[in-house]
C-alpha cells in the first residue's frame, strides 16, 4: 500500500534539490538521479519478484503505473546520460538541458506513479515537451514502418538504395552500420549482400528522414513475409549469447519424446485446466493426462518407476499452478474470466508467428498481460532470474502483441516457471535492444533457410 503523503514528500525532495543554488546543475543531476532510484525502489519494494537493477524496476513499474512511453524513454535517457557522466563521456547536450530533463521525467513519473498533480511550484519547469536532442539525425520525418524493395547499395558509404512499395516512383537511400542506432544488424546487413542479393524486399522499422530524404531506421527485418516461429529464434539463444545454426542443426536431429518434454505438455494441460476450474484435484486431472493425444502409448512404452517418478514431479508441477491461478495471479490483477488460453498470434511487421501459452486482455483493454509458462529448471539465468531462451521468447511475444494490436495495447510479461515452489512467476523487463537482437537473430535464419532452397 502506497503512502498517500508520499508524492508531496517527492515532490518537495525535488523542490529541495532545485533550490541547492550553490550547486552546479551536473551535481543537482546527479542528488535528481538519487531521487529517482529511490522513488522506483519504494514504489516497487512490495512486489515479491528479484529485481536485478534500477533499470528493471523501472520497466516493470512502467507498465504497472502505466506511465506514458515517452515520459518512460527520457527517464531511461537521464539515467543513461548521468552514468555516462560519471564515466567521464560526454553529454548529447548542455548540463543544463540533462538538468532541466532530470526535473521533468522526475515530475512527470511521481505525477503517473501517485496520481497526484505537479504542484504550481514546479508547474513552469514541466509544462513544456521533452527537449532534449537524442538522435544525431536531423529528421524532418519519422515512420513506425516501411516496406521497401531494396535494388543496389553503395557500401562505401554505408547506405542501400531502393524503393518504398507505396511511392515506387522514388529512390530512396537508406543508411546501414550507424553506431548507436542500426549497427546491431550488421549480421543481417551482411546477409542482404552475401545471400539474398538483390533485389530483396525488407521492412524499416522506426525510421527517421532527413531534410534530404535520406532514411535512418533503428531495424531491419529481411523477407518480411516469411513468418518464423518465435519459440525456433528462442532456442538459438543461451546464456552465452546466440547462435542460429543451432535452428538449422535442430531441422536434423530426430525428435524423440522423453519425461520431460512429457512433463512439460502436462504442465500446459494443468494450466488450462486450472483456468477453467481452479478446484480440480491432482488425481481428476492426471487421469485425463493419460487420453490427451498419443500419451496412453508414450506411458505403456515407460517402467511403472518412470511412471511414478513423473507422476510426482507432476504434483508438484499441478500444487504450484493451482496456487498460482487461486492467489497469485489474484495478487497481479489478472483474472480468469479474461484469460485466454493458446492463442496464435502471427505479424508481417516483424516477419514472426507465435502461440502464448496464456494471454490476458480485460474488455475494456485497460490491462493485459503475456504468461508463458515453463516447466523445467533454471539454469544459468540471466540478470532477471530468467533462462535467457525464454527472455528472448517473451519478447518477440510482446512484439505480435504490439503489432496485432497496433501498438495500443502494452502487456505486462512474465515467465511462470511451474516448478519454482516460491517466486514462479518472473516479470520482464521489455528492452528494445534485446528484442531487436532477437529480430537480427530471426533475419539470419531466414537467410539460412534461404541457402537451402
Amino acid at each position: 500500500m502506497i503512502n498517500p503523503a508520499r508524492p508531496l514528500f517527492y515532490y518537495q525532495a525535488l523542490e529541495n534539490i532545485i533550490a541547492l543554488k550553490e550547486e552546479t546543475e551536473s551535481a543537482r543531476s546527479e542528488r535528481i538521479y538519487e531521487l529517482i532510484g529511490a522513488i522506483f525502489t519504494e514504489v516497487t519494494s512490495d512486489e515479491q519478484f528479484y529485481f536485478k537493477s534500477l533499470n528493471a524496476r523501472i520497466h516493470y513499474a512502467v507498465r504497472k503505473f502505466k506511465i506514458p512511453g515517452n515520459t518512460a524513454r527520457y527517464i531511461h535517457i537521464f539515467l543513461y546520460e548521468i552514468r555516462s557522466l560519471r564515466l567521464g563521456k560526454d553529454l548529447r547536450n548542455e548540463p543544463d538541458l540533462l538538468y532541466l530533463l532530470g526535473i521533468k521525467v522526475t515530475a512527470e513519473a511521481i505525477k503517473d506513479i501517485f496520481q497526484e498533480s505537479v504542484p504550481p511550484t514546479l508547474s513552469p519547469l514541466v509544462q513544456n515537451p521533452f527537449n532534449y536532442t537524442t538522435s544525431e539525425v536531423a529528421a524532418l520525418k519519422w515512420k513506425d514502418q516501411t516496406r521497401v524493395f531494396l535494388t543496389g547499395a553503395d557500401e562505401a558509404n554505408e547506405y542501400f538504395t531502393g524503393v518504398e512499395e507505396d511511392n515506387p516512383s522514388q529512390i530512396i537511400h537508406i543508411k546501414y552500420n550507424i553506431p548507436n542506432r542500426n549497427q546491431g544488424f550488421s549480421k543481417t546487413v551482411s546477409t542482404l549482400f552475401k545471400t539474398y542479393g538483390f533485389p530483396v524486399t525488407v521492412n524499416l522499422l522506426n525510421v527517421e528522414i532527413d531534410a534530404e530524404g535520406i532514411f535512418y531506421p533503428l531495424a531491419f527485418i529481411a523477407e518480411p513475409d516469411y513468418l518464423v516461429d518465435v519459440t525456433a529464434i528462442a532456442e538459438c539463444f543461451r546464456f552465452s549469447g546466440s547462435e542460429p545454426w543451432l535452428y538449422l542443426l535442430k531441422k536434423f536431429i530426430p525428435f524423440e519424446n522423453n519425461p520431460s518434454i512429457l512433463l512439460g505438455n502436462v504442465a500446459n494441460f494443468f494450466l488450462d485446466e486450472l483456468i477453467a476450474d481452479p478446484h480440480q484435484s491432482f488425481k481428476k486431472l492426471f487421469l485425463k493426462v493419460f487420453k490427451l493425444g498419443n500419451n496412453a502409448l508414450i506411458f505403456g512404452m515407460m517402467g511403472d518407476g518412470q511412471v511414478a517418478v513423473l507422476m510426482n514431479d507432476a504434483e508438484r508441477h499441478f500444487n504450484n499452478l493451482q496456487k498460482m491461478v487461486k492467489s497469485g495471479f489474484q495478487g497481479r490483477n489478472i483474472h480468469a474470466e479474461y484469460c485466454f488460453i493458446e492463442p496464435s498470434f502471427y505479424s508481417q511487421k516483424y516477419g514472426l508467428q507465435g502461440r502464448l501459452d496464456l494471454f490476458y486482455l480485460e474488455s475494456d483493454r485497460s490491462k493485459s498481460a503475456i504468461i508463458e509458462l515453463k516447466s523445467s529448471t533454471l539454469y544459468r539465468p540471466n540478470q532477471h532470474q530468467i533462462n535467457h531462451n525464454n527472455y528472448v521468447q517473451t519478447l518477440l511475444y510482446e512484439l505480435l502483441i504490439d503489432s496485432a494490436f497496433s501498438g495500443k495495447v502494452k502487456p505486462e510479461v512474465y515467465v511462470l516457471y511451474s516448478r519454482l515452489d516460491e517466486q514462479a512467476l518472473k516479470p520482464v523487463p521489455v528492452i528494445k535492444s534485446n528484442q531487436y537482437a532477437a529480430l537480427d537473430a530471426r533475419n539470419q535464419i531466414v537467410a539460412l533457410e534461404y541457402t537451402l532452397a
